[in-house]
Parts: structure tokens; C-alpha cells; sequence
């Protein structure tokens, strides 16, 4: 620390600088370093105009950025070479004393000698420091400059600060007419400091603020660009929804066509048919499971005991589990033996059964009804068949097609209308955030420029 500055920090932020206008008052006149009046400040906190707002685009928006940048890049290189100006004197000053001190015997030949040594030593890193870390500070033409001066400046203060800090009583005690030169000095360098780095702090304060609004620019852009990639994705949408509909109509209007014919009326009466003979079959088929249902106790138990061939294996096999699929005309013959074995089983006690005379009369009646069941369920099988046949023949190829291509064009209209609605909503969220973007941006320019914008966002 500088010696003798032990109430430094509360004048710096009081703001007073009594030293500068002292003994070298004149070399601080005039150094705030602050914006003129009325003009805003580095951060744009000036109070907004009572003017209307100007009405701008987001295309006009860089080079407004662009004209206030370098109006207040130029104030602070202008505020900055004033303060540098203003401190290079000082400089020279700091320098000049340290020659004097150099030069100044301090009396040390009065004093104790190994007191004189510490004095010694001390005077020689004073002086050693001023003549090493003291030197004219550069000129400021540009920010970079700027911020070189302020830099430089404040390495000057630290170092020369360091050692005034260490070696503050021998300066004080063995140098009393350099002391307050000393601190006089550097305190209105330390006044002038404080100026620059407020002045700097200002700049990137504004600088951020620019880059912020810039930043946004390109945000908004990237919104506009995918808005207006997803508006025209909305207009191919609806155009092919359109043109889906469209289709969809003409081919209903065919299909009604098709269906008022005289052939398609023949084709509905052929199905008509084919249902019948459906529900026919189906009753025979129950006809069939409800007979065997009969005789499934024995017919299950020959099954596991029976030394039949693998054709009636088979078929005594699906007596058991669906005789309706196995009752048909050539398998009569192979059932009439099954069930005839079956009969010689239970009458023989070979199978046993609760009632041997009903279930003899039983396997009786079904070996009697296999025949007429077979053959109905063959005859309308045929009949079906042929039925179905006609059936395909009368079928229109062209109704198929339309029936193909309304379910195929259903299909993408509706998924072409929960892409339009998936759509739709982003961009309502694209235009909700690009308006919230925008008036932040207004806000930011405002403070930026002082000046109120109204941003028109298309």
C-alpha cells in the first residue's frame, strides 16, 4: 500500500480530490473525464427524451449501433487522453523527486549506524523502483491505446504504491520534506487512475451492451429465416391438403358411380349370397361339433389307445380337437371305421363308459349322420365358392382402386393436417418470441442510445 494513504479508499469513494487542486492543482483542472452535458453517457443512462420514438427496421438497427459505437469509442479515447494528460506531469513530477531523493544524503552519517544501513537500503529500493517502473505514459490515439494508458498507469501506482508501503517509515521519519511530495503526488495520480478505470469500466459496460443488442440481431434473424422456411412449409401444406380434398372428391364421385351400376348391384347380390352360405357353413359346422360332442368321452380315450395307421391317426385327431375340419366326403369312410372300432371298444368294456347302451346308440347316430353332414357341408362349401368366384369376376378393378386411393389419400391428409397444426403452433411461438426479442432490443437500444426506438419486426 501507499504509505500515509490510510484514509484512501473512503476519499475515492466519496469522489473528492482535495490533493489536485493543491500545491499542483493546475495540472488536474477540468479532468473528470465525464460526457458533456446533455450527451448521453457511456452507458446510455441519460433520461429518455420527451421526443415521439423513431421508428426503425431491424436493417437500420447495425448502423445505428454502428454510429454510436464510434461516438462513444471516440468519448473515451478523447475522456481517457484528457486523464493521461492530466497524470503525465505527475509522472515527470515522480520522476524529478526521485532524482532529488537520490541526491538528498538524508544525514545518515548523524545516525546510528545500523540504523543508517536500513535507511540506506530502503532509500535505494525507493529509488531503484521510480527509475525501473516509472516512465511516460503512452499515448492514447485508440481504445487499444486507452487501455494501455490505464493499464500502464496502474502498474506505475502499484509498484511505486508497494514500495512507498514497505519503506513508510523510513521516508517519514528520514525524509520528511520528500514524504508529503510524495503522497501529494501520487495520490492525484491515484485520483486520475480511478478516473480512467471508471471511464474504461463505462466503455465495456456500453461495448457489452452493443454486443448484447448484436447478439440479438442475429437471434431474431435465425427466427425470421426458420419463421419463413416454416410459413412457406404451411402454404405447401395447405395447398396439398387442398389438392387432397380434391382428389378425395373426385374419387368418391367415382366410387358412387361404380356403386349406382347394374354390375355393382349384381356384385352386392352375389355377397349378399356369400353371407348366407357363410352362415349356412356355420351352422353345419356346429351341426358337426355338436354330434362328435357325443361321443368325444370314447373317441378321446381310443386316441391314446388305438393302434390305427397315420392317415386315421390323423383324422381321429381332429375329430377329437374340430371335426368339422375332417368331415368331408373322403374322409367318410376313414370316420365310418373309427367310429365302428370305437363302438367294438365300448361294447367290449375295452372303453369304459357310464352308460354303455346309450353310448352304443350314439356312435350309431353319428355314424349314420357323418354321411348327409359331410355332404352338406361340401355342397356348400362349393356353393360358396363359386359364389365368391362370380363374385371376384364382377368385382369392378376400378372400384378397388378408388377404394385404395381414398384410403391412401385419407391417410396423408391427415397427416399432412397434424403436421399444418404442429406447424402453425411453432410459428405462433416463433412470432411470440421474436416479439418479446424485439421489445427487449428496444429497451437495450434505448439504454444503449439514449434515444427511443420503436423497431418494426417483419
Amino acid at each position: 500500500m501507499v504509505f500515509g494513504f490510510g484514509r484512501r479508499k473512503r476519499r475515492e469513494q466519496g469522489g473528492g480530490d482535495r490533493n489536485t487542486r493543491g500545491r499542483m492543482g493546475s495540472l488536474g483542472a477540468g479532468g473528470s473525464g465525464d460526457p458533456p452535458a446533455g450527451h448521453p453517457d457511456f452507458a446510455g443512462n441519460q433520461p429518455p427524451p420527451s421526443s415521439p420514438p423513431i421508428t426503425v427496421t431491424l436493417g437500420q438497427i447495425p448502423e445505428i449501433l454502428s454510429r454510436f459505437d464510434d461516438e462513444k469509442r471516440q468519448h473515451t479515447i478523447s475522456a481517457i487522453r484528457k486523464m493521461r494528460d492530466e497524470a503525465e506531469p505527475f509522472v515527470e513530477e515522480l520522476m524529478r523527486m526521485g532524482r532529488d531523493l537520490e541526491q538528498d544524503s538524508l544525514d545518515v552519517d548523524s545516525i546510528d549506524r545500523h540504523l543508517a544501513i536500513i535507511v540506506v537500503r530502503g532509500k535505494k529500493q525507493v529509488i531503484d523502483v521510480i527509475r525501473r517502473g516509472v516512465a511516460p505514459l503512452p499515448g492514447v490515439d485508440s481504445i487499444e491505446d486507452a487501455t494501455s494508458a490505464e493499464s500502464a498507469l496502474r502498474q506505475l501506482l502499484k509498484k511505486v504504491g508497494d514500495v512507498m508501503g514497505r519503506q513508510t517509515r523510513v521516508i517519514h521519519i528520514f525524509a520528511k520534506k520528500h514524504a508529503n511530495h510524495f503522497k501529494d503526488t501520487l495520490e492525484a495520480m491515484n485520483a486520475r487512475h480511478t478516473r480512467m478505470r471508471h471511464i474504461m469500466d463505462r466503455h465495456n459496460q456500453a461495448t457489452a451492451e452493443s454486443d448484447e443488442i448484436k447478439d440479438a440481431l442475429k437471434s431474431i434473424a435465425k427466427l425470421q429465416e426458420s419463421r419463413s422456411k416454416k410459413s412457406q412449409k404451411v402454404r405447401d401444406l395447405s395447398s396439398s391438403i387442398e389438392s387432397l380434398g380434391s382428389r378425395l372428391s373426385q374419387l368418391e364421385s367415382a366410387i358412387s358411380e361404380i356403386k349406382s351400376s347394374r354390375q355393382y348391384q349384381e356384385y352386392t347380390v352375389l355377397l349378399s349370397n356369400i353371407k348366407e352360405c357363410d352362415s349356412q357353413l356355420a351352422r353345419i359346422r356346429e351341426d358337426i361339433r355338436l354330434q362328435f360332442a357325443k361321443i368325444s368321452r370314447p373317441l378321446g380315450r381310443y386316441e391314446y389307445g388305438s393302434a390305427l395307421d397315420k392317415e386315421q391317426q390323423k383324422v381321429l385327431a381332429g375329430l377329437v380337437a374340430d371335426p368339422a375340419a375332417v368331415v368331408t366326403p373322403g374322409n367318410i369312410s376313414t370316420i365310418s371305421t373309427i367310429i365302428l372300432n370305437v363302438r367294438r371298444a365300448v361294447a367290449t368294456e375295452s372303453i369304459s363308459v357310464r352308460d354303455v347302451e346309450k353310448m352304443l346308440a350314439m356312435l350309431a347316430e353319428t355314424a349314420e349322420a357323418v354321411g348327409p353332414l359331410a355332404d352338406r357341408l361340401a355342397e356348400c362349401d362349393e356353393r360358396r365358392r363359386k359364389l365368391q368366384d362370380r363374385a371376384d369376376s364382377a368385382r369392378s378393378t376400378k372400384l378397388d382402386e378408388c377404394e385404395h386411393g381414398v384410403s391412401k389419400a385419407t391417410a396423408l391428409r391427415k397427416d399432412s393436417e397434424s403436421r399444418l397444426s404442429a406447424l402453425r403452433a411453432e410459428l405462433e411461438d416463433d412470432n411470440s418470441r421474436i416479439a418479446r426479442m424485439v421489445s427487449d432490443m428496444q429497451i437495450g437500444l434505448r439504454q444503449y442510445t439514449g434515444v427511443k426506438y420503436e423497431v418494426e419486426a417483419h
